[in-house]
C-alpha cells in the first residue's frame, strides 16, 4: 500500500497515523500501535532469528547504526521489510522500505545480505514479530460501490464515497468503521469515518474538497475497513487518482435590454382621414421576446416655431407594458392659431433605445 502510492519520507509526517519513516512503515506493516515504535524499540516486540529462516514480512534491523548499544541518532539505523530471497544461495533478497535515500516508500531489489556495504550492514539483524502464528489474518472485506471512482476520472468540490465492507468470512468480527481517505501532495488525511448504517454494509458520505483544504490538481482516493476486533484491511479495493478541478460556475445568459415597438413611425396629424376629429392613435407593443416588461414614457416635442398656440397630449403618457402586450395610445393636437407641426416629434423610451415618431401637418385657423 505506501510503495503503491509512494508514502513521501517524512520523520515529522504521518500517513493514516504512522509516522512516514522506515519504522514506522514497520509498525504499520506489523498493525502495531500508531504512531509505531522505533528502530530503538522494535525488539521489544520481537526476536532474532536465522538468516535462512527468514520469510516474507519479517525484518533486517540495524537498532543502533553502528553506534554504541543505548546511544541514540545515528543516521544509519534503519530497518527493512523482508519479501523473497533474489538468489538461490540467499546472497541478495528483495525488501520494502521507507527509506530517506529514495524519498519514499520503495520496494528495493537485489539488496546483498545483510545490507549495502557502507551502511554499518554487519550490524543488520534478522528479526521476526512475537507470537505469531500460523492462523489465518483476518482482514475485513471491502469494494467500491457502483459507480466507483476511475483513474483520471474529474471531480468538482463534492465528491460522494461509498462503499461495501463485510467479515470476509462467516465468524469474522462485524464491521466497526470505514474511513474514507484522500491524499494530496504527498500527505493524506481522513476525509470521512463512517460507522455501521442501520441497515445492508453500505459505507457512504459526502466530502467537500474545498473544506479539507484539499488542492486543485491530482488527487488519490481510497479507503481502510476496521473491524470491532482491531483488524484493518488498508485500501482493499486499492489506490485511484483523480483530477480535482474547480466546481464550474453556470455562465450567466446575456440579458438582452426590452425592445418597444410603435406604429406607425410617422403621420399627417392633420389629415381627417388619419386623425379624424384631430384625434390620432399608435399601438404600442412589447414583443414576446423580451425577457421583462417595460416601463415606458412618452414626451411630445413641438418644432420651435411652429406657433406659441400648439399645444400637443398623448394619453396615456406612460405605463408598463408585458412581453406580448399591445395597446393603444391616442395623440391629439390644438391650436388657437395658424402653425405647422411638420418637424415635431412623439418620443417613447423604455426600450433598448428611443422609438421617435415624427409628426406633420397644419393646424389652426390658416
Amino acid at each position: 500500500m505506501w510503495v503503491k502510492i509512494s508514502v513521501p519520507y517524512n520523520e515529522g509526517g504521518w500517513y493514516q497515523g504512522y509516522r512516514e519513516d522506515c519504522s514506522g512503515f514497520v509498525s504499520m506493516a506489523w498493525v502495531l500501535p500508531a504512531p509505531g515504535l522505533t528502530t530503538y524499540t522494535l525488539p521489544t516486540v520481537s526476536h532474532p532469528i536465522n538468516k535462512d529462516d527468514l520469510q516474507p514480512g519479517d525484518i533486517l534491523l540495524n537498532q543502533w547504526g553502528g553506534w554504541p548499544v543505548g546511544k541514540y541518532g545515528s543516521p544509519d539505523a534503519h530497518v527493512v521489510i523482508f519479501d523473497s530471497w533474489a538468489d538461490s544461495m540467499h546472497m541478495h533478497y528483495n525488501a520494502f522500505e521507507e527509506d530517506p535515500y529514495y524519498g519514499e516508500a520503495n520496494y528495493t531489489t537485489n539488496i546483498p545480505y545483510p545490507f549495502w556495504p557502507g551502511y554499518d550492514s554487519s550490524d543488520y539483524v534478522p528479526m521476526r514479530l512475537n507470537n505469531l502464528s500460523n492462523s489465518p489474518t483476518i482482514l475485513p472485506g471491502g469494494v467500491w460501490t457502483d459507480p466507483s471512482p476511475k483513474d483520471g476520472q474529474m471531480v468538482s468540490d463534492v465528491i460522494h464515497f461509498a462503499a461495501h465492507a463485510y467479515p470476509t468470512h462467516p465468524g469474522d468480527p462485524a464491521i466497526a468503521q470505514v474511513n474514507f481517505t484522500i491524499g494530496s501532495q504527498g500527505t493524506w488525511k481522513v476525509a470521512c469515518t463512517v460507522v455501521p448504517p442501520a441497515t445492508g454494509d453500505v459505507f457512504a458520505c459526502d466530502v467537500n474538497l474545498k473544506d479539507l483544504g484539499i488542492s486543485y490538481g491530482q488527487i488519490q482516493v481510497s479507503f481502510d475497513v476496521y473491524d470491532q476486533a482491531g483488524n484493518i484491511n488498508l485500501a482493499p479495493n486499492g489506490v485511484h487518482t483523480l483530477t480535482y478541478a474547480p466546481t464550474p460556475q453556470p455562465v450567466p445568459t446575456p440579458t438582452q435590454p426590452p425592445t418597444l415597438e410603435v406604429k406607425p413611425s410617422s403621420f399627417v396629424a392633420s389629415d381627417p382621414s388619419i386623425c379624424p376629429n384631430g384625434k390620432c392613435e399608435m399601438t404600442l407593443s412589447s414583443p414576446n421576446s423580451n425577457a421583462g416588461n417595460i416601463d415606458w414614457k412618452a414626451t411630445i416635442t413641438i418644432r420651435p416655431g411652429a406657433g406659441t398656440g400648439i399645444i400637443g397630449s398623448v394619453s396615456p403618457s406612460s405605463g408598463t407594458l408585458a412581453p406580448g402586450q399591445t395597446i393603444t395610445v391616442s395623440f391629439r393636437i390644438s391650436s388657437s392659431i395658424c402653425g405647422d407641426i411638420t418637424g415635431s416629434t412623439i418620443t417613447f423610451t423604455g426600450g433598448v433605445s428611443p422609438v421617435v415618431v415624427q409628426l406633420s401637418g397644419s393646424f389652426g385657423p390658416c
